[in-house]
Protein backbone atom coordinates (compact mmCIF):
# COMPACT_ATOMS: atom_id res chain seq x y z
CA UNK A 1 0.00 0.00 0.00
CA UNK A 2 1.17 3.50 -0.66
CA UNK A 3 -0.03 7.03 -0.14
CA UNK A 4 -0.32 9.81 -2.71
CA UNK A 5 2.83 10.66 -4.58
CA UNK A 6 4.63 13.64 -3.04
CA UNK A 7 4.64 15.68 -6.22
CA UNK A 8 0.91 15.34 -6.62
CA UNK A 9 0.17 16.04 -2.97
CA UNK A 10 2.22 19.20 -2.86
CA UNK A 11 0.97 20.81 -6.05
CA UNK A 12 -1.52 23.01 -4.35
CA UNK A 13 -0.97 26.62 -3.61
CA UNK A 14 -1.09 29.03 -1.71
CA UNK A 15 1.64 28.35 0.83
CA UNK A 16 1.41 25.16 2.85
CA UNK A 17 2.31 24.14 6.38
CA UNK A 18 4.29 20.89 6.32
CA UNK A 19 4.94 18.95 9.51
CA UNK A 20 7.78 16.45 9.87
CA UNK A 21 6.87 15.74 13.50
CA UNK A 22 6.45 12.00 14.06
CA UNK A 23 2.86 10.93 14.75
CA UNK A 24 1.81 8.53 17.50
CA UNK A 25 -1.43 7.25 18.95
CA UNK A 26 -2.02 8.83 22.35
CA UNK A 27 -3.45 6.67 25.13
CA UNK A 28 -4.35 9.22 27.85
CA UNK A 29 -5.02 7.83 31.31
CA UNK A 30 -6.34 10.10 34.06
CA UNK A 31 -5.00 9.04 37.46
CA UNK A 32 -5.13 10.35 41.00
CA UNK A 33 -1.36 9.91 41.24
CA UNK A 34 1.52 8.22 39.47
CA UNK A 35 2.16 4.91 41.25
CA UNK A 36 5.51 4.16 42.81
CA UNK A 37 7.50 1.20 41.56
CA UNK A 38 5.52 -1.95 42.25
CA UNK A 39 2.35 0.03 43.04
CA UNK A 40 -1.03 0.17 41.31
CA UNK A 41 -3.54 2.82 40.41
CA UNK A 42 -6.96 2.93 38.76
CA UNK A 43 -7.18 5.12 35.66
CA UNK A 44 -9.90 6.62 33.49
CA UNK A 45 -9.17 6.56 29.77
CA UNK A 46 -10.10 9.39 27.38
CA UNK A 47 -8.46 7.84 24.30
CA UNK A 48 -7.11 6.60 22.09
CA UNK A 49 -6.45 9.74 20.06
CA UNK A 50 -4.09 10.82 17.31
CA UNK A 51 -1.20 12.71 18.87
CA UNK A 52 2.50 13.41 18.66
CA UNK A 53 3.33 15.67 15.73
CA UNK A 54 -0.23 15.53 14.43
CA UNK A 55 -1.53 18.08 16.91
CA UNK A 56 0.29 21.02 15.36
CA UNK A 57 -0.62 20.21 11.75
CA UNK A 58 -4.24 19.65 12.78
CA UNK A 59 -4.30 23.06 14.50
CA UNK A 60 -3.14 24.74 11.29
CA UNK A 61 -5.70 22.89 9.17
CA UNK A 62 -8.53 23.82 11.54
CA UNK A 63 -7.66 27.48 10.99
CA UNK A 64 -8.48 27.01 7.31
CA UNK A 65 -4.88 26.96 6.01
CA UNK A 66 -3.33 24.29 3.72
CA UNK A 67 -1.59 21.68 5.84
CA UNK A 68 0.35 18.52 5.01
CA UNK A 69 2.01 15.69 6.91
CA UNK A 70 5.53 14.69 5.89
CA UNK A 71 5.95 12.19 8.72
CA UNK A 72 6.01 8.45 8.08
CA UNK A 73 2.86 6.38 8.53
CA UNK A 74 2.48 2.63 8.24
CA UNK A 75 -0.11 0.13 7.07
CA UNK A 76 -1.48 -0.97 10.47
CA UNK A 77 -4.54 0.06 12.50
CA UNK A 78 -2.81 2.91 14.34
CA UNK A 79 -1.89 4.51 11.03
CA UNK A 80 -5.43 3.97 9.75
CA UNK A 81 -6.73 6.01 12.69
CA UNK A 82 -4.36 8.82 11.71
CA UNK A 83 -5.56 8.78 8.11
CA UNK A 84 -9.17 9.05 9.29
CA UNK A 85 -8.29 12.13 11.33
CA UNK A 86 -6.43 13.61 8.36
CA UNK A 87 -9.48 13.11 6.14
CA UNK A 88 -11.70 14.95 8.63
CA UNK A 89 -9.23 17.82 9.12
CA UNK A 90 -8.24 18.18 5.47
CA UNK A 91 -4.57 17.27 6.03
CA UNK A 92 -2.64 15.66 3.16
CA UNK A 93 -0.05 12.89 3.46
CA UNK A 94 2.87 13.78 1.20
CA UNK A 95 5.30 10.89 1.83
CA UNK A 96 5.07 7.18 1.15
CA UNK A 97 3.82 4.72 3.75
CA UNK A 98 6.03 1.94 5.16
CA UNK A 99 5.04 -1.61 5.98
CA UNK A 100 4.37 -1.72 9.71
CA UNK A 101 2.66 0.69 12.07
CA UNK A 102 3.30 3.78 14.15
CA UNK A 103 3.85 3.58 17.90
CA UNK A 104 1.87 4.72 20.92
CA UNK A 105 2.31 7.13 23.79
CA UNK A 106 0.60 6.26 27.07
CA UNK A 107 0.16 9.41 29.15
CA UNK A 108 -0.56 9.43 32.89
CA UNK A 109 -2.42 12.65 33.63
CA UNK A 110 -2.64 13.81 37.25
CA UNK A 111 -5.37 16.16 38.61
CA UNK A 112 -2.92 19.09 38.44
CA UNK A 113 -2.50 18.52 34.70
CA UNK A 114 1.03 17.18 35.08
CA UNK A 115 1.85 14.35 32.66
CA UNK A 116 4.11 11.30 32.58
CA UNK A 117 4.79 9.41 29.33
CA UNK A 118 5.44 5.81 28.26
CA UNK A 119 6.23 5.53 24.53
CA UNK A 120 6.54 2.65 22.10
CA UNK A 121 8.19 3.14 18.72
CA UNK A 122 7.17 2.21 15.19
CA UNK A 123 7.72 3.36 11.62
CA UNK A 124 7.23 7.03 12.60
CA UNK A 125 10.94 6.99 13.54
CA UNK A 126 12.02 6.04 10.00
CA UNK A 127 11.75 9.09 7.68
CA UNK A 128 12.94 8.39 4.14
CA UNK A 129 15.30 10.95 2.62
CA UNK A 130 14.01 10.15 -0.88
CA UNK A 131 10.46 11.12 0.11
CA UNK A 132 11.57 14.39 1.66
CA UNK A 133 13.79 15.36 -1.26
CA UNK A 134 10.92 14.82 -3.70
CA UNK A 135 8.65 17.33 -1.98
CA UNK A 136 8.02 20.31 -4.23
CA UNK A 137 8.46 23.26 -1.88
CA UNK A 138 7.67 26.83 -2.88
CA UNK A 139 8.34 30.18 -1.32
CA UNK A 140 6.05 30.87 1.62
CA UNK A 141 5.82 27.24 2.74
CA UNK A 142 6.50 26.51 6.40
CA UNK A 143 8.21 23.33 7.62
CA UNK A 144 7.85 22.17 11.23
CA UNK A 145 10.37 20.03 13.11
CA UNK A 146 10.66 18.82 16.72
CA UNK A 147 13.56 18.13 19.01
CA UNK A 148 12.32 14.58 19.54
CA UNK A 149 12.90 13.75 15.87
CA UNK A 150 16.23 15.63 15.77
CA UNK A 151 17.68 13.50 18.59
CA UNK A 152 16.18 10.13 17.70
CA UNK A 153 18.93 7.74 16.52
CA UNK A 154 17.06 6.58 13.41
CA UNK A 155 15.60 9.93 12.29
CA UNK A 156 18.14 12.57 13.28
CA UNK A 157 20.60 12.27 10.40
CA UNK A 158 17.96 12.08 7.66
CA UNK A 159 15.77 14.85 8.99
CA UNK A 160 18.51 17.29 9.94
CA UNK A 161 20.25 16.92 6.57
CA UNK A 162 17.04 17.77 4.75
CA UNK A 163 16.03 20.65 7.03
CA UNK A 164 19.38 22.38 6.66
CA UNK A 165 19.03 22.29 2.88
CA UNK A 166 15.60 23.91 2.76
CA UNK A 167 15.25 26.79 0.29
CA UNK A 168 15.81 30.16 1.91
CA UNK A 169 12.29 31.33 1.15
CA UNK A 170 10.78 28.40 3.06
CA UNK A 171 10.17 29.01 6.76
CA UNK A 172 11.50 26.57 9.36
CA UNK A 173 9.66 26.20 12.69
CA UNK A 174 11.67 24.49 15.41
CA UNK A 175 10.29 23.25 18.73
CA UNK A 176 13.19 21.63 20.58
CA UNK A 177 10.99 20.65 23.53
CA UNK A 178 12.39 19.13 26.71
CA UNK A 179 15.10 17.20 24.82
CA UNK A 180 17.12 20.23 23.65
CA UNK A 181 19.98 19.21 25.98
CA UNK A 182 20.34 16.03 23.92
CA UNK A 183 20.85 17.91 20.65
CA UNK A 184 24.57 18.10 19.83
CA UNK A 185 26.20 21.53 19.81
CA UNK A 186 26.95 21.56 16.09
CA UNK A 187 23.45 20.48 15.08
CA UNK A 188 21.85 22.85 17.59
CA UNK A 189 23.67 25.88 16.22
CA UNK A 190 23.01 24.87 12.61
CA UNK A 191 19.28 24.44 13.26
CA UNK A 192 19.02 27.69 15.24
CA UNK A 193 20.83 29.60 12.49
CA UNK A 194 18.34 28.30 9.91
CA UNK A 195 15.15 28.63 11.97
CA UNK A 196 12.49 31.19 11.10
CA UNK A 197 10.40 30.58 14.21
CA UNK A 198 11.75 29.09 17.44
CA UNK A 199 9.22 28.12 20.08
CA UNK A 200 9.26 26.50 23.51
CA UNK A 201 7.67 26.75 26.93
CA UNK A 202 9.14 28.88 29.70
CA UNK A 203 11.32 26.16 31.17
CA UNK A 204 12.57 24.93 27.80
CA UNK A 205 13.53 28.40 26.60
CA UNK A 206 15.14 29.23 29.94
CA UNK A 207 17.32 26.13 29.75
CA UNK A 208 18.25 26.90 26.14
CA UNK A 209 19.30 30.42 27.12
CA UNK A 210 21.35 29.01 30.00
CA UNK A 211 23.04 26.58 27.61
CA UNK A 212 23.96 29.36 25.18
CA UNK A 213 24.94 31.79 27.92
CA UNK A 214 22.48 34.68 27.63
CA UNK A 215 19.39 35.96 25.81
CA UNK A 216 21.72 37.90 23.54
CA UNK A 217 23.58 34.69 22.68
CA UNK A 218 20.28 33.06 21.71
CA UNK A 219 19.44 35.97 19.43
CA UNK A 220 22.86 35.78 17.78
CA UNK A 221 22.47 32.02 17.34
CA UNK A 222 19.01 32.43 15.75
CA UNK A 223 19.29 35.76 13.90
CA UNK A 224 16.36 35.08 11.53
CA UNK A 225 13.90 33.68 14.05
CA UNK A 226 10.80 35.01 15.73
CA UNK A 227 11.43 33.59 19.21
CA UNK A 228 8.35 32.52 21.16
CA UNK A 229 8.43 31.64 24.85
CA UNK A 230 5.10 30.13 25.91
CA UNK A 231 4.18 31.07 29.47
CA UNK A 232 1.08 28.94 30.02
CA UNK A 233 -1.94 30.80 31.40
CA UNK A 234 0.14 33.98 31.28
CA UNK A 235 0.23 33.86 27.47
CA UNK A 236 3.53 34.10 25.64
CA UNK A 237 6.48 36.38 24.96
CA UNK A 238 7.55 37.28 21.42
CA UNK A 239 11.11 38.35 20.61
CA UNK A 240 11.12 39.76 17.11
CA UNK A 241 14.05 39.87 14.71
CA UNK A 242 13.92 43.66 15.01
CA UNK A 243 14.60 43.39 18.74
CA UNK A 244 11.07 44.04 20.06
CA UNK A 245 9.89 42.20 23.17
CA UNK A 246 6.12 41.75 23.09
CA UNK A 247 4.12 40.15 25.90
CA UNK A 248 0.84 38.62 24.77
CA UNK A 249 -1.47 37.93 27.75
CA UNK A 250 -3.27 34.64 28.18
CA UNK A 251 -6.63 33.76 29.66
CA UNK A 252 -7.22 31.81 32.85
CA UNK A 253 -8.79 28.38 32.38
CA UNK A 254 -9.38 25.35 34.58
CA UNK A 255 -6.67 22.82 33.73
CA UNK A 256 -8.00 19.46 32.60
CA UNK A 257 -5.17 18.17 30.43
CA UNK A 258 -2.19 20.11 29.07
CA UNK A 259 -1.39 17.48 26.43
CA UNK A 260 -0.89 19.18 23.07
CA UNK A 261 -1.39 22.71 24.41
CA UNK A 262 2.02 23.89 23.21
CA UNK A 263 1.60 22.30 19.78
CA UNK A 264 -1.83 23.84 19.38
CA UNK A 265 -0.42 27.25 20.31
CA UNK A 266 2.30 26.86 17.69
CA UNK A 267 -0.12 25.73 15.00
CA UNK A 268 -2.51 28.62 15.54
CA UNK A 269 0.38 31.12 15.67
CA UNK A 270 1.86 29.88 12.41
CA UNK A 271 -1.57 29.86 10.78
CA UNK A 272 -1.87 33.49 11.79
CA UNK A 273 1.50 34.32 10.24
CA UNK A 274 0.54 32.50 7.05
CA UNK A 275 -2.77 34.38 6.98
CA UNK A 276 -1.35 37.85 7.40
CA UNK A 277 -0.37 38.72 10.98
CA UNK A 278 2.99 39.79 9.60
CA UNK A 279 1.01 42.24 7.50
CA UNK A 280 -0.44 43.73 10.68
CA UNK A 281 3.04 44.15 12.13
CA UNK A 282 4.26 45.84 8.97
CA UNK A 283 1.29 48.20 8.96
CA UNK A 284 1.94 49.03 12.60
CA UNK A 285 5.49 50.08 11.83
CA UNK A 286 4.14 52.40 9.15
CA UNK A 287 1.77 54.09 11.60
CA UNK A 288 3.81 55.42 14.48
CA UNK A 289 5.04 52.06 15.72
CA UNK A 290 1.56 50.73 16.47
CA UNK A 291 1.56 47.08 17.43
CA UNK A 292 -1.01 44.61 18.72
CA UNK A 293 -1.66 44.85 22.43
CA UNK A 294 -2.81 41.24 22.49
CA UNK A 295 -4.36 38.48 20.41
CA UNK A 296 -7.45 36.37 20.90
CA UNK A 297 -8.13 33.28 18.79
CA UNK A 298 -11.70 32.08 19.11
CA UNK A 299 -11.09 28.81 17.27
CA UNK A 300 -13.17 27.06 14.66
CA UNK A 301 -16.89 26.59 15.09
CA UNK A 302 -17.40 29.58 17.38
CA UNK A 303 -20.90 30.95 17.91
CA UNK A 304 -22.18 34.49 17.71
CA UNK A 305 -22.23 34.52 21.52
CA UNK A 306 -18.55 33.58 21.65
CA UNK A 307 -17.72 36.34 19.20
CA UNK A 308 -19.59 38.83 21.35
CA UNK A 309 -17.79 37.63 24.46
CA UNK A 310 -14.45 37.85 22.66
CA UNK A 311 -15.04 41.48 21.70
CA UNK A 312 -16.04 42.29 25.26
CA UNK A 313 -12.84 40.69 26.55
CA UNK A 314 -10.47 42.55 24.22
CA UNK A 315 -12.29 45.84 24.72
CA UNK A 316 -11.73 45.52 28.48
CA UNK A 317 -7.99 46.03 27.89
CA UNK A 318 -7.27 49.78 28.28
CA UNK A 319 -4.38 49.49 25.80
CA UNK A 320 -6.77 48.67 22.98
CA UNK A 321 -7.43 51.59 20.67
CA UNK A 322 -9.01 49.70 17.79
CA UNK A 323 -9.97 46.13 17.01
CA UNK A 324 -9.18 44.16 13.88
CA UNK A 325 -11.39 41.13 13.32
CA UNK A 326 -9.96 38.71 10.77
CA UNK A 327 -12.06 35.74 9.77
CA UNK A 328 -11.46 32.96 7.30
CA UNK A 329 -14.70 31.04 7.37
CA UNK A 330 -14.40 27.30 7.07
CA UNK A 331 -16.11 25.46 9.89
CA UNK A 332 -17.27 28.84 11.11
CA UNK A 333 -19.60 30.87 8.88
CA UNK A 334 -18.84 34.53 8.35
CA UNK A 335 -22.51 35.41 8.85
CA UNK A 336 -22.28 33.95 12.36
CA UNK A 337 -19.31 36.20 13.11
CA UNK A 338 -21.14 39.22 11.70
CA UNK A 339 -24.13 38.48 13.91
CA UNK A 340 -21.79 38.20 16.88
CA UNK A 341 -20.34 41.63 16.17
CA UNK A 342 -23.81 43.16 15.89
CA UNK A 343 -24.87 41.45 19.13
CA UNK A 344 -21.76 42.55 20.99
CA UNK A 345 -21.91 46.20 20.02
CA UNK A 346 -25.66 46.35 20.64
CA UNK A 347 -25.41 44.76 24.09
CA UNK A 348 -22.54 46.93 25.30
CA UNK A 349 -23.78 50.53 25.49
CA UNK A 350 -20.34 51.83 26.52
CA UNK A 351 -18.51 50.00 23.72
CA UNK A 352 -16.51 52.71 21.92
CA UNK A 353 -13.68 50.86 20.19
CA UNK A 354 -13.64 51.14 16.41
CA UNK A 355 -13.74 47.75 14.69
CA UNK A 356 -12.23 46.90 11.31
CA UNK A 357 -13.53 43.62 9.88
CA UNK A 358 -12.18 41.36 7.15
CA UNK A 359 -14.41 38.43 6.17
CA UNK A 360 -13.42 35.69 3.74
CA UNK A 361 -14.54 32.14 3.05
CA UNK A 362 -17.81 30.50 4.11
CA UNK A 363 -20.79 32.89 3.73
CA UNK A 364 -18.52 35.93 3.51
CA UNK A 365 -20.92 37.89 1.27
CA UNK A 366 -23.80 37.26 3.68
CA UNK A 367 -21.65 38.35 6.60
CA UNK A 368 -20.71 41.59 4.86
CA UNK A 369 -24.38 42.21 4.04
CA UNK A 370 -25.39 41.73 7.69
CA UNK A 371 -22.83 44.30 8.81
CA UNK A 372 -23.81 46.71 6.02
CA UNK A 373 -27.49 46.51 6.93
CA UNK A 374 -26.71 46.98 10.63
CA UNK A 375 -24.87 50.21 9.75
CA UNK A 376 -23.10 50.35 13.12
CA UNK A 377 -21.06 53.48 13.79
CA UNK A 378 -17.40 52.60 14.14
CA UNK A 379 -17.61 49.23 12.34
CA UNK A 380 -15.92 49.08 8.93
CA UNK A 381 -15.62 46.17 6.53
CA UNK A 382 -12.51 46.04 4.34
CA UNK A 383 -11.85 43.81 1.34
CA UNK A 384 -8.23 42.81 1.91
CA UNK A 385 -5.96 41.93 4.80
CA UNK A 386 -3.47 44.59 3.72
CA UNK A 387 -6.20 47.21 3.68
CA UNK A 388 -7.64 46.14 7.02
CA UNK A 389 -4.22 46.21 8.71
CA UNK A 390 -3.46 49.65 7.30
CA UNK A 391 -6.78 51.10 8.39
CA UNK A 392 -6.84 49.68 11.91
CA UNK A 393 -3.30 50.83 12.69
CA UNK A 394 -4.06 54.30 11.28
CA UNK A 395 -7.11 54.51 13.55
CA UNK A 396 -5.07 53.33 16.54
CA UNK A 397 -2.45 55.95 15.82
CA UNK A 398 -5.05 58.72 15.56
CA UNK A 399 -6.75 57.75 18.80
CA UNK A 400 -3.39 57.55 20.57
CA UNK A 401 -2.39 61.02 19.36
CA UNK A 402 -5.82 62.51 20.13
CA UNK A 403 -7.11 60.65 23.21
CA UNK A 404 -9.92 63.12 23.78
CA UNK A 405 -11.51 62.39 20.41
CA UNK A 406 -14.45 59.99 20.11
CA UNK A 407 -12.89 56.61 19.35
CA UNK A 408 -15.68 55.36 17.16
CA UNK A 409 -15.70 58.63 15.25
CA UNK A 410 -12.10 57.89 14.29
CA UNK A 411 -13.25 54.81 12.43
CA UNK A 412 -16.05 56.61 10.65
CA UNK A 413 -14.03 59.64 9.54
CA UNK A 414 -12.38 59.19 6.11
CA UNK A 415 -9.32 61.43 6.00
CA UNK A 416 -5.75 61.46 4.80
CA UNK A 417 -4.64 58.93 7.36
CA UNK A 418 -7.12 56.34 6.11
CA UNK A 419 -6.47 55.00 2.61
CA UNK A 420 -9.16 54.83 -0.04
CA UNK A 421 -9.39 51.11 0.60
CA UNK A 422 -11.23 52.08 3.78
CA UNK A 423 -14.25 52.98 1.72
CA UNK A 424 -14.43 49.67 -0.12
CA UNK A 425 -15.43 47.28 2.66
CA UNK A 426 -14.30 43.92 3.67
CA UNK A 427 -12.07 41.64 5.82
CA UNK A 428 -12.05 39.79 9.06
CA UNK A 429 -9.41 39.75 11.66
CA UNK A 430 -9.33 41.72 14.85
CA UNK A 431 -6.44 43.79 15.91
CA UNK A 432 -6.15 46.81 18.02
CA UNK A 433 -3.46 49.28 18.96
CA UNK A 434 -2.96 46.44 19.98
CA UNK A 435 -5.53 43.89 20.33
CA UNK A 436 -6.11 41.31 17.70
CA UNK A 437 -8.98 38.89 17.61
CA UNK A 438 -8.86 36.10 15.09
CA UNK A 439 -11.53 33.64 14.15
CA UNK A 440 -10.31 30.39 12.66
CA UNK A 441 -12.02 28.20 10.17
Amino acid sequence: MSGPTPTTAMRRRPACFISTGSVLIDLPLHVDHVPVSGGAVTAVSSGPAVGGGYTVVSAVARQGLPAALAATLGTGPNSSQVRQAMMLDGVELVVEELVGDIGTCTTLIEPSGRRSFITTEGVEAEPQIEDLEHLELVGGDWVYATGYDLVHPSSSAVLSAWLLRLPQDVGLIVDLGPVQAEVGDDLLRAVLARSTLLTGNHLEMTRLIERLGSPGALRRAAPRALIVRRTGVHGCELWTVEGEHIEVPGFARDVVDTTGAGDTHTGVLVAGLMDGLDVVAAAGRAHGGMRPANFLDLGGGSSAEMMATGLEVVASDPQVRAILVNVFGGITSCDTIAEGIVTAVGSLPDFDRPIVVRLDGNNAELGRRILAEAAIDGVRVVDTMDGAADIVTAIAQRVTEHPDAERRDAAARPDAEQPDAARRGGEQRTTAQHTAVQQGA
